[in-house]
């Protein structure tokens, strides 16, 4: 491990090395590929996770390329012989939203949670670059973790290339470098310039790679699922309702308390419940319309800042905790007013997606923007390859 001080750029130097060596050892694989008269053979799967992910330190350039070019690089290389793949590149970022409408970066937003704007110009940029993002896990609050790794599958010789990258930095300029007047994060960081290898059937063995691959797998799958199987996509929605409605439930049972602890635990809870309704509605198919959505929500209540949630957060059984949560200058009348506009905003997304979203899904195609329709001519062509490739490891 290695600590980044205030004024170090190393983290940025070795996360942009670590893409370009990727990006190398692909090249030549591939280009040896190319030369064989053999079946398909070189799998890339780039994993990449992180809670914060800046334009500009996407675009901050070190060693003559940036984070986004060489991503870019590497999702370029595919290369095929007869319609077949002989290289094929799979970049899964792992991060958060506050949905996709237009509304998260008009002036009211930007007054109230400018993160917001900032994560869905990245998101734009990386899957602009070809990336697939994704922002909803069950149960999941935030997505803090932050590393990137890499398998390089080469189905050729039956061996495999594995990189990673992991620390407490966030895909920030602050995180991974420093601004020019020197303003940067203290982090913790590790980056491994060697290469471990070793014999594709070997990687179910170990235990940490089976949880990469199947968290791969996993992720990778409903993703396509979610834009192939109409019936798949609609019970999850349905399951979704179903959950989020038993939630607000148990909420609405606190709220009729009447001490400002209960209050203040039902706030809170409906703001992540909030936030991690517009991170469902953002992985969604069909954001001409879930952008519509999410849009009319915002008008009723602007989403919160997600890290002032997360520390807000408590359980009311704990003596101590509501001693030192009632210390908190909230007032009850406006608890009771925040708690309305919430479960109003809640309520709103129920009805759209059970009224409204529902009833697309049979054309939800319709609704795709560009940036999908070539998400989903990609997947067409490879997704079931991919996966194909990720159970024969898994076994």
């Amino acid at each position: 491990m290695r600590i980044k001080l205030p004024r170090d750029d190393s983290p940025l130097k070795d996360f942009t090395t670590f893409l370009q060596k990727i990006r190398s050892e692909v090249t030549t694989l591939c280009k040896d590929e190319a030369t064989r008269s053999t079946s398909p053979r070189i799998l890339t799967l780039l994993l990449i996770s992180s809670y914060v992910i800046s334009p500009s330190a996407l675009n901050e350039r070190r060693s003559g390329t940036t984070i986004l070019d060489e991503l870019r690089r590497i999702l370029s290389l595919q290369r095929f012989q007869k319609d077949s793949p002989i290289c094929l590149s799979l970049c899964i970022v792992r991060t958060w939203s506050c949905g996709n409408a237009p509304a998260l970066c008009d002036q009211q937003a930007l007054r109230s949670n400018r993160l917001c704007c900032i994560q869905n110009d990245a998101i734009s940029l990386l899957e602009g670059a070809g990336c697939i993002v994704v922002r909803f896990s069950k149960n999941m609050f935030l997505n803090h973790a932050k590393y990137a790794l890499t398998y390089i599958i080469n189905l050729s010789n039956g061996k495999y290339m594995f990189l990673k990258y992991y620390g407490s930095t966030n895909i920030t300029l602050a995180g991974l470098a420093h601004q020019h007047n020197g303003f940067g994060n203290y982090e913790e960081y590790y980056v491994d310039p060697r290469s471990e290898s070793g014999r594709i059937s070997d990687l179910v063995k170990d235990y940490r790679h089976r949880f990469y691959l199947f968290h791969i797998h996993n992720t990778f799958n409903r993703y396509y699922s979610l834009r192939s199987d109409k019936r798949y996509l609609r019970q999850q929605v349905n399951d979704f309702i179903s959950q989020l409605k038993k939630k607000i439930d148990e909420v609405q049972k606190i709220v009729s308390g009447t001490t400002l602890v209960d209050l203040l635990y039902s706030y809170v809870q409906l703001q992540a419940l909030y936030l991690h309704t517009l991170n469902f509605i953002g992985d969604l198919p069909g954001r001409k319309l879930t952008s519509k959505i999410t849009q009319k929500a915002l008008e009723i209540v602007m989403p919160p800042n997600s890290l002032e949630v997360e520390a807000l957060m408590f359980d009311p059984e704990v003596p101590e905790t509501k001693e030192i949560m009632s210390k908190l200058s909230f007032a009850e009348k406006d608890l009771r007013s925040w708690i309305e506009d919430y479960l109003k905003a809640l309520n709103y997304l129920i009805k759209e997606l059970h009224e409204n979203y529902r009833k697309e899904v049979d054309r939800i195609e319709m609704y795709y923007d560009d940036i999908e329709r070539k998400q989903i001519e990609w997947l067409e062509r490879h997704a079931k390859y991919i996966l194909g490739i990720l159970l024969r490891i898994l076994g």
